[in-house]
């Protein structure tokens, strides 16, 4: 009896490891579906302010490693946004300038997507 349980549990484990992908959200690339939002968060001193634009056109396709050409603001701006790390939560993705950095305290883009 000892050898059937023993294998049902490696039969349970082996179905759930399986299914581990199913809520993973770092992904290596994505494409934009609309215009993005970007949080830009320089460093001032001893403190932080972060500033928020809207309507941030973006490439078709973008992936870890890239540098995004960026042009923003009412007197405009340009940037080449280093994309450091890109999670995905649902239909939302956010693409980072740094790995495993807090979202508060980094340079942000948050934008519709779908996995190329």
């Amino acid at each position: 009896m000892g050898a059937h349980r023993g294998l049902a549990m490696l039969v349970l484990a082996a179905g759930l490891m399986a299914a581990a992908p199913a809520w993973a959200d770092d992904i290596r690339s994505m494409a934009p579906s609309g215009e993005g939002v970007l949080t830009i968060c320089p460093i001032w001193a001893m403190s932080r302010s972060c500033r928020v634009y809207h309507h941030i056109r973006l490439p078709a396709r973008i992936s870890v490693g890239d540098r995004v050409p960026l042009d923003y603001g009412s007197n405009p701006k340009h940037y080449r946004f280093p994309v450091a790390e890109i999670t995905q939560n649902g239909s939302t993705c956010t693409i980072l300038s740094r790995v495993d950095a807090a979202i508060e305290s980094t340079d942000h883009i948050e934008v519709p997507c779908r996995a190329p």
